[in-house]
């Protein structure tokens, strides 16, 4: 049962794990970056950067890393959980 299960818990977690490091609204709705910075992630980081400081480029920069650091975890658990099909 798990060995057929295993596309759809590999797809979970990837979301799972891309969601988690683009999480915005709750912060924002909850504690708007904490006490100070305390709370603050990445793309809370970034909106202030870009639309209370209007530094464009550096929030782009911030933005675009997000995006490349996603796409390096989705990889990483693809290459994780693929399995070897060459074997006889």
């Amino acid at each position: 049962m798990l060995p057929l299960s295993l596309p759809v818990l590999l797809s979970s977690l990837i979301f799972s794990i891309n969601g988690t490091l683009k999480v915005f609204d709750s912060v924002v709705a909850l504690t708007n970056g904490g006490p100070g910075t305390g709370t603050t992630p990445l793309t809370l980081y970034m909106f202030q950067s870009s639309f209370t400081y209007s530094e464009y480029g550096y929030g782009s920069t911030i933005a675009l890393l997000l995006t490349v650091v996603c796409l390096l975890v989705s990889l990483a658990v693809y290459r994780v959980s693929r399995r070897d099909n060459t074997e006889s």
